[in-house]
């Protein structure tokens, strides 16, 4: 049966959540009637939320992910009136936000999953013009650099992304133009 906890602190939509290894949840940017650049943990243990510090930037519709290979978040792409492709890692030991090597393009509803590998995937989203990114990206936090990888069979944007313990990166839903 579902319970309710505590209510998040700052209502919002088009955010983007992860957990952590030790299950602690993260909610960062969204919309509210503005772009938000906050960032949010609710650990479940207690039923409590903190303030952690904010994003750079202020978006909704982004990537977000956790990379249990090195303890990091990962924050990318989105809309505030335009898109963007700026990409950030966030260590949540140390609270702070570092920029790292651009999107290779611009986009939002794109959704970012990490791989058994280390790496972080970029995938799906669309342009301005409503077309839609059909190549995977992939990040290697150990030296900076994107690669692209083999396209996905169908436009998406705004699906759900869960890498499954079989190690295997699933697309689920969404939306394609």
């Amino acid at each position: 049966c579902w319970v309710v906890k505590s209510p998040m602190p700052t209502a919002r939509r088009d955010l983007g959540v992860a957990a952590d290894a030790s299950g602690n949840m993260y909610a960062v940017g969204g919309y509210n009637g503005n772009f938000l650049d906050t960032l949010e943990v609710y650990d479940s243990s207690t039923d409590t939320w903190a303030t952690k510090a904010s994003v750079p930037v202020a978006r909704n519709d982004m990537g977000f992910t956790f990379n249990p290979a090195n303890g990091k978040f990962y924050f990318g792409g989105g809309y505030n009136n335009g898109l963007f492709s700026d990409f950030f890692e966030y260590d949540p030991v140390s609270n702070v936000w570092t920029m790292k090597a651009s999107l290779p393009t611009v986009r939002a509803g794109l959704r970012l999953a990490a791989g058994q590998n280390g790496k972080i995937y970029a995938i799906g989203g669309c342009f301005l013009n409503q077309q839609c990114e059909t190549n995977v990206q992939e990040y290697d936090p150990t030296t900076n650099q994107w690669t692209i990888k083999s396209a996905i069979p169908n436009t998406r944007a705004d699906h759900g992304l869960v890498t499954a313990p079989n190690g295997k990166i699933y697309m689920i839903g969404g939306g394609g133009y």
